[in-house]
C-alpha cells in the first residue's frame, strides 16, 4: 500500500524512486518495476544508510513526523535535494495519483499464477446469479492494534454471514480467509455447510480470489482495500460489529487512505 502511493507520486513528478524492501514480490509479481532491483545495488544502497545514521550525509525525510494524517498529497510539489534522499514512515499519501495510474498497478500485481485453476477451485457458482463473499477473518497482529478494536470473534462473522445470505436471498458461498492457524472452521461450516470454504493458499495467492469476490467483508485493512481497489469487488470494512448490513453499503475501494 506505502510502495504504490510513494511510487505513483514519483511516477508524475518524474522522481526516481527505489524500495528496497519490495525485490522479494518480484517472484509472485513478474511485471512488478523495480528500480536497481539486484543485489549489489541494495546491498550499496543499505550501506549508505547504514552509515547515513552516523554521519548524515544525505537528507532523511520521516513522514511520520512531517505528515499528520492520511491526508492526499497528490497536487503537492515537494522539493527533494538533488542527489539521494531517504523516506521512511507510513504517513504519505497520493491517492489521486495512485488511482489515475490504477490500471498500471493492476498489471504490475498480477500474479505469476494459474488464474483459471484456483478460480475453478474456489469460485463455484450454483446458477448465473450466485455471488461470491469473501470474509477476511484477520487474527494476528490484530489482537493488539488499536488494542484489540478490530480483533472480532467467530460469532460476529457468522452473524455478519447470516445477514449478507439473508440479503443475497441465500443465494451466495463464502470464502473464508484468515491468518488464524487455529480457527475452528467446523463452526462455520455447521452452520452453512457446503456454502462456505476456506482458502489456504499462500497471500498472494488469497489476494487474487479476494480480488475476483463480487463482494467482501472483514475489519478495516489495506489488505482488503487493495483487494477490492485492483479487482473492484464491492468491500463493507466493519469498524463497528453491530452495525447492521445493507447492500449499499458495499462499495468498490477507490480510496487508499
Amino acid at each position: 500500500m506505502h510502495h504504490v502511493h510513494l511510487d505513483a507520486y514519483c511516477r508524475e513528478y518524474k522522481i526516481k524512486f527505489c524500495n528496497l524492501h519490495f525485490g522479494r514480490y518480484k517472484k509472485y509479481y513478474p511485471h512488478l518495476k523495480l528500480r536497481y532491483n539486484n543485489f549489489f545495488s541494495r546491498f550499496f544502497i543499505r550501506l549508505i544508510l547504514k552509515v547515513n545514521w552516523s554521519i548524515k550525509i544525505f537528507r532523511v525525510v520521516n513522514f511520520n513526523l512531517e505528515y499528520k494524517g492520511y491526508v492526499d498529497r497528490s497536487d503537492e510539489i515537494y522539493t527533494f535535494e538533488k542527489g539521494l534522499t531517504f523516506c521512511e514512515g507510513f504517513q504519505f499519501r497520493a491517492n489521486k495519483l495512485v488511482k489515475k495510474y490504477r490500471k498500471e498497478y493492476k498489471k504490475q500485481f498480477d500474479p505469476n499464477i494459474n488464474k483459471d485453476l484456483y478460480r475453478n477451485k474456489y469460485f463455484v457458482k450454483t446458477n448465473d446469479d450466485s455471488k461470491i463473499v469473501g470474509i477476511h477473518i484477520r487474527r494476528g497482529d490484530y489482537k493488539g492494534y488499536k488494542d484489540g478494536i478490530y480483533f472480532y470473534d467467530d460469532e460476529t462473522y457468522i452473524e455478519y454471514m447470516n445477514q449478507i445470505s439473508t440479503l443475497l436471498s441465500e443465494n451466495c458461498t463464502f470464502i473464508l480467509f484468515t491468518n488464524d492457524e487455529q480457527l475452528d472452521f467446523k463452526k462455520y461450516e455447521s452452520k452453512f455447510r457446503d456454502k462456505v470454504i476456506i482458502s489456504k493458499e499462500d497471500v498472494h495467492i488469497d489476494h487474487f480470489l479476494m480480488s475476483e469476490c463480487d463482494y467482501l467483508l472483514g475489519p478495516p485493512s489495506s489488505f482488503t482495500a487493495w483487494a477490492s481497489f485492483i479487482g473492484h469487488a464491492k468491500l463493507f470494512q466493519v469498524e463497528n460489529k453491530n452495525e447492521y448490513l445493507s447492500l449499499d453499503k458495499f462499495k468498490e475501494c477507490d480510496s487508499l487512505l
